[in-house]
């Protein structure tokens, strides 16, 4: 018994726990993320290729085991990540409280974000400028009809 190894378990692509068996026969989950891997086994039952079935979190792969394959750009990356819906949501429905999605979003680089959130607060600044004077106008319009 001394000589024998234990097999190690693998671990989660995204965040490092260990896997655990589900009761399905191909397929591992994180119990940390949540994450479900689906897995192929050699003969003696060792895990030799895992894929990501579902990642249970926008996260990118973080860390790699060898013998396994990362997760795909789908995996990786969900529709409300894409680069068109943030600006949709940032300039135009959302202001300054989509500014969480774009810090979450995978698709823009750190300097992208922090130029777009300032952007995004002078833009806001404006619109409430914009509202406080137009407010004033019509303040001022409905008084002078009154006398």
């Amino acid at each position: 018994m001394a000589g024998r190894q234990t097999e190690q378990k693998p671990r989660c692509f995204f965040c490092g726990h260990p896997l655990e068996d589900q009761g399905r026969p191909n397929a591992l989950a994180c119990g940390g993320c949540r994450a479900v891997f689906r897995i192929e086994r050699d003969p003696n039952g060792c895990v030799v290729r895992m894929e990501v079935q579902d990642c249970g979190t926008p996260d990118c792969c973080r860390q790699q085991s060898s013998g396994m394959t990362a997760p795909s750009e789908s995996a990786r990356s969900r529709w409300y990540h894409s680069v068109w819906f943030v600006l949709l949501m940032l300039f135009l429905v959302l202001g300054p409280f989509g500014c969480p999605l774009l810090w979450r979003s995978p698709k823009f680089s750190k300097p992208a974000k922090v130029s777009l959130t300032i952007l995004v607060v002078l833009y806001t600044l404006l619109l409430l400028k914009l509202t406080a004077s137009v407010s004033q106008m019509a303040l001022d319009i409905l008084s002078s009809q009154s006398l």
